[in-house]
Formats: structure tokens, sequence, C-alpha cells
């Protein structure tokens, strides 16, 4: 795949970038133990072309896209998983175990804050090894009612250090950026004819903006709440339905996005402006119909 751009306006780069695989290999096998399990493994490698717009190559300046064209590949990975599912009764579920090694990881490194604008350098931070399980369950608690968990576990490294200039960031068996090594999701829902009713609880753990680990977000739960009544027709109207939902219904003080401005080696005053925090406690009533 090649992109070729022009930057008619402003201090981003120009010029053309390829990224190709003759051969991309994926591999599954699935073993039905009985009827209500199973077993199941897969191999892949994957290839990620460059990307064209924000946060990709082109948007550094013209002196680094110059410099760094040359040595730049597309960032590849390998990943193996091996899984279970099953269904016996009233509970439904699976567990997955995945290893990915990636190489040639690309990232965005910001050199200013997000308002002066300034192009950001584009790096090779090396080799990643990301290494998790991940597990959900259904269980219909009784008629009308189901209970959903998920939990997953992953550990994301880099096994590199990497060039920033002629400054060597140690990197090597640091966090990857972004990445929060625990998330879990639990919903209770409920529905019996129009009527229906959910309860979401989220939480995410800490996350690192630098790549030396030095600042990072904590972790937060986030509670929302939501409840529906549907008619199937309504005079002219059909599927009339009427959603109440509300978010962040305890008004938790949280950061919701990481990484705007990009990210950066080290930030240890925790000042650098690359955060979002989340809405505050939001209601929402919508009232929707098909002619």
């Amino acid at each position: 795949m090649a992109i070729d751009t022009v930057a008619p306006l402003g201090t981003r780069a120009a010029g053309s970038l390829s990224s190709s695989k003759s051969v991309l290999p994926q591999f599954g096998l699935r073993y039905d133990v009985d009827k209500d399990q199973e077993v199941f493994a897969s191999v892949s490698h994957n290839m990620r072309a460059f990307n064209p717009g924000a946060g990709g190559p082109f948007s550094q300046n013209q002196t680094a896209f110059d410099l760094s064209a040359p040595v730049l590949k597309p960032e590849t990975s390998r990943t193996l998983e091996l899984g279970y599912r099953f269904k016996q009764g009233a509970i439904a579920g699976s567990l997955a175990a995945y290893a990915i090694r990636f190489k040639d990881r690309l990232a965005t490194v910001a050199n200013c804050s997000g308002i002066l604008g300034c192009p950001s350098s584009f790096l090779n931070v090396g080799k990643v090894d990301t290494n998790g399980v991940e597990t959900a369950m259904v269980w219909t608690l009784a008629r009308h009612w189901t209970w959903f968990n998920a939990f997953t576990y992953s550990d994301s490294t880099y096994k590199s250090d990497y060039l920033d200039g002629a400054t060597l960031v140690a990197a090597n068996g640091k966090q990857v950026v972004d990445t929060p090594k625990t998330m879990f999701n639990t919903e209770l829902s409920y529905g019996a004819g129009p009527w229906s009713a959910h309860a979401l609880a989220k939480h995410t753990s800490k996350r690192y903006y630098t790549f030396l680990n030095d600042a990072f977000v904590p972790a937060y739960w986030v509670l929302n709440l939501s409840a529906g009544y549907r008619m199937t027709s309504l005079g002219t109207l059909k599927d009339v339905t009427l959603l109440v939902s509300a978010t962040n219904v305890l008004d938790k003080r949280y950061y919701s996005t990481v990484g705007t401005n990009g990210f950066l080696a080290a930030d240890p005053g925790r000042s650098f402006q690359t955060l979002l925090v989340g809405a505050p406690r939001q209601l929402f009533v919508t009232l929707s119909a098909k002619l």
C-alpha cells in the first residue's frame, strides 16, 4: 500500500511511503468437546499500514520526515491465541489467553503543548510484547434477568530502548502508554415485553502517558443506568421508543482520554497537556419512532 501526500498549508510533511507484505498467514483450529463446550486456537501474522492522517509520519515537519522516511518500517505483529467456550444451563462463557509480539512499533511523540500546534515526532520504538487473558460470562439469573461480566488482564511492555534524536530513552521493560493492565465490565439487564432496563459499571486501571512511566492517570469506575419502553405502533408511527439514561451516575471525576496531544518520554511535573477529563453526570431522554 503506497501513500502519497501534499501539504499546501502549514508545516506538515509531504512525501511518499509504502507498506507491503507478500504473505500474511493466518491459521485457526476449533475442537468440539461436546455440544456445550469447545476449545479453539489461532495463529496470525499481521501488518498495519502507515497512518496518512494526524498521528502518522506525515504529522512531522518536512525535515524530520525526510530523515525518518528512509528507515521507517510498517508495524507487524505475530499473535497466538488459545481459548475455551462453554454453555452449562443458565451460564455461558469464554476464556482466552493470548501472546502478541509487535515489531517496529510506531509512536507519536509530542514536541510542544498542543495549543501551539507544532508538528510531532514519529519514532520507531522497537519491539512490544503483549500477554494477557480475557474472560466473559452471561448468566440468566431468572426470567427476564441477565447478568454479563467481562474481565481483561493485559501485560503490554516495551522490549527495546529507542532513540529520540540523539537521546536514548530507556523504555525497555516499561508499560506501553495508554494501556491499562486490567479492565472490568459488569451489566445487569432486564427485558420483559416492551420494558427494558440496564445497569452498567465499568472499571479501567491506571494508564501511563510517558514512555518512562513516570506519569499516569489513576484508575476509575463509572456507573451508567438506563430504562426504556417500546411500543410496536402508535397511530401512524412504528417502533416508538422512549429511553431515559444517566451516565456517570456517581459523578466521578476521572480522565477519559489519554494522548490527545501524543506522548512524551517523561513528565515529572505531570503538567503536559495531553489528557481529557470524563463528562460529569448527565441525563438523557430520547424519543424515537419510524414512519
